[in-house]
C-alpha cells in the first residue's frame, strides 16, 4: 500500500530528496488550481513500467476520487531495511487540513536555539496553539532503530565470542598434531633436515586441515550472509571484507600454533622425543 504526504513546495529541497524527473510543487498553485501528484521512483515503476509517468493521470482516494497529473517523480525513501517504499506526495494547498500537522525545517546552529526560535515562530503566527513539540528527526527515528541496534551489536558480540572461540579450538588442535609428530621432527632432524624446513613441513601438514576447514567456512558464510541480510540493522556494505579478516586472523593463529609449538618441539634432544610416548 503506498504511503502518502500532503506536503509543502519546499519539502523535498528541507530533507534532502531529490527530484529526478519533472518538477517539484508551484507554490503559486492553490486550491481549485489543476491537481498534481508527484510519485516515488519505485511507485511510478510499480504503475508505468514500459512508459514515463510524467503527465499520467492517477486516481487518489475512494471511489469519488479525483484525477491528479503526476508533475514530478521524486527519489525514493527507504524503510530501516533498505527497502525503497513507494510513496506519492500531494500539495498541502490541494489538501484537506488534519489535526495533526508536521512541519520539517533545516536548521543551522545549536539545537535549543532552534527549537526556541521555531516556538516563537510559530506562537507569532498562531498564539492559541497549545502545544508544540520540537524534536530532531534522529530523535524520532531512534526508538524505531534502538531495538534494531540492540540486536545488531548482541549479534556482534556473539559472532566475536564465536570467533574467539574458533580461534581457541584451532590452536588447541593445532598444538595436539604438532606435540603429536614429536618422534617424526627428531628423525628428521636426525637425518640432516634445518630447523626452517622442519618449521615450514609443520605449517603444512599441521596447520592444512585448518585452513581447509576455515576456507570451506568462509565459502559457506557468504550466501548465508546475504541470505539474512534483511533481518539486520546496517548491515556491512563489504562483508566480504569482513569474512576474508575473519579467515585471516584464524589462519594466523593456525600457523601461530604450529611455529610456536614446533620450536618447542625441534628443540627438545633426539633422545627424550624417541622416549616419549
Amino acid at each position: 500500500m503506498p504511503k502518502f504526504f500532503a506536503v509543502g513546495s519546499d519539502y523535498f529541497a528541507t530533507v534532502g530528496t531529490t527530484i529526478q524527473e519533472g518538477r517539484a510543487f508551484d507554490p503559486r498553485k492553490a486550491l481549485g488550481s489543476d491537481r498534481v501528484v508527484v510519485l516515488s521512483r519505485t511507485l511510478a515503476k510499480r504503475l508505468w513500467r514500459t512508459k514515463s509517468a510524467l503527465g499520467q493521470c492517477v486516481f487518489v482516494g475512494d471511489s469519488s476520487s479525483f484525477c491528479a497529473r503526476v508533475a514530478g517523480i521524486a527519489g525514493d525513501i527507504t524503510d530501516l531495511h533498505g527497502v525503497p517504499r513507494p510513496v506519492f506526495y500531494l500539495p498541502i494547498d490541494q489538501t484537506p487540513v488534519f489535526d495533526n500537522v508536521s512541519i520539517v525545517a533545516r536548521f543551522i546552529g545549536s539545537v535549543g536555539q532552534a527549537r526556541q526560535a521555531i516556538r516563537s515562530s510559530l506562537l507569532a503566527l498562531d498564539p492559541g496553539v497549545e502545544y508544540i513539540d520540537v524534536r530532531r528527526l534522529s530523535d524520532y527515528i531512534e526508538p524505531q532503530v534502538r531495538p534494531w541496534r540492540l540486536a545488531s551489536i548482541m549479534l556482534s558480540l556473539m559472532a566475536l565470542l564465536a570467533l574467539t572461540i574458533a580461534g581457541i579450538g584451532i590452536f588447541g588442535s593445532t598444538a595436539y598434531i604438532v606435540m603429536n609428530r614429536a618422534r617424526e621432527i627428531a628423525v628428521r632432524q636426525a637425518v640432516g633436515a634445518t630447523p626452517v624446513r622442519v618449521l615450514l613441513f609443520l605449517v603444512r601438514r599441521s596447520a592444512g586441515p585448518s585452513w581447509a576447514g576455515i576456507l570451506l567456512g568462509t565459502a559457506a558464510s557468504i550466501p548465508i550472509f546475504y541470505y539474512v541480510r534483511g533481518l539486520l540493522f546496517e548491515p556491512s556494505e563489504k562483508p566480504v571484507a569482513v569474512f576474508i579478516t575473519a579467515a585471516s586472523i584464524l589462519i594466523l593463529v593456525a600457523v601461530g600454533a604450529a611455529m610456536v609449538f614446533g620450536i618447542r618441539a625441534s628443540r627438545r634432544t633426539i633422545a627424550s622425543a624417541l622416549r616419549s610416548d
